[in-house]
């Protein structure tokens, strides 16, 4: 079990109210597992060949763990005022849609959408690393 089943509910209706519509799916993993906690109903009947597509996903994500961490040397590092701050989120941007990530500790969400506003990530994954942190 990546997290508590109370945990992936909030984590995938956060992700359903905040993206609505455009919303694909959504992933939970950590460095060692991972579960596909929603895929949109459209999309369901090709839910077999998503989880192949989904396991590369995650493979490519896990990365962020690494990462998450050497962001985090840097925001330490760095004098005051010449830092970026610390790491709160990854937004990747297709020909169809977005990716969005979020790493807390270790736990990573993954959400698919269709096209839509980009700024509507900030407030997603902010409540997204909120529920994690807790």
């Amino acid at each position: 079990m990546v997290v508590s089943d109370e945990l992936e509910e909030r984590l995938v209706s956060t992700c359903r109210t905040g993206f609505g519509d455009t919303l694909r799916s959504v992933i939970l993993f950590t460095p060692d597992e991972w579960t596909l906690s929603y895929v949109r109903s459209d999309l369901r009947e090709l839910e077999p060949a998503l989880r192949d597509v989904k396991a590369e996903i995650v493979e490519n994500e896990r990365l962020g763990f690494t990462s998450q961490e050497t962001y985090h040397s840097f925001a330490g590092e760095a004098p005051e005022g010449e830092t970026l701050g610390a790491y709160r989120f990854t937004v990747r941007a297709f020909d169809h849609g977005y990716l969005c990530r979020v790493i807390v500790g270790e736990v990573g969400v993954v959400a698919t959408t269709d096209e839509m506003n980009i700024d509507t990530f900030e407030d997603v994954a902010t409540t997204l690393r909120k529920l994690i942190a807790d």
